[in-house]
């Protein structure tokens, strides 16, 4: 299960920065998600990180979640949450979220390319050795 905020509290952090509306996103303090439910949100966020004429702090609050989503797979894998869904979150990750990156690396746009390099240092940063 992945945490999602709770829409009165988005709202209520609408005014701060992105990493600061993320926050809610701690455990224990929001609904659930199923993972199985959380790949149509995964293809948004990456649609909007490979557009080029996305605002920019919108971009900026795609890949603050799809970083977040990426620390709740490592949380998941390493089996701090109490969670048993780390397999189908580490498959939505590696099968979905990473090729999309990947391929934003060939952007002609060079904020695509950005975009993605960040979020794809994070995981490697994350996962790597």
């Amino acid at each position: 299960n992945v945490h999602v905020p709770a829409p009165s509290t988005v709202l209520a952090s609408a005014g701060s920065t992105a990493d600061a509306a993320l926050e809610p996103l701690a455990l224990g303090r929001s609904p659930l998600l199923p993972a199985a439910q959380v790949l149509p949100l995964l293809f948004h966020c990456t649609f909007v990180l490979g557009c080029e004429s996305v605002d920019s702090s919108v971009k900026h609050g795609v890949e603050r979640l799809l970083c977040t989503f990426a620390d709740r797979v490592a949380q998941s894998v390493c089996g701090s949450d109490g969670f048993d869904d780390s397999p189908t979150l580490l498959q939505l990750l590696m099968r979905s979220v990473v090729p999309a990156l990947r391929r934003m690396l060939k952007a002609a746009n060079e904020d695509v390319y950005r975009g993605s390099l960040r979020v794809l240092e994070h995981c490697v940063r994350l996962f790597g050795p």
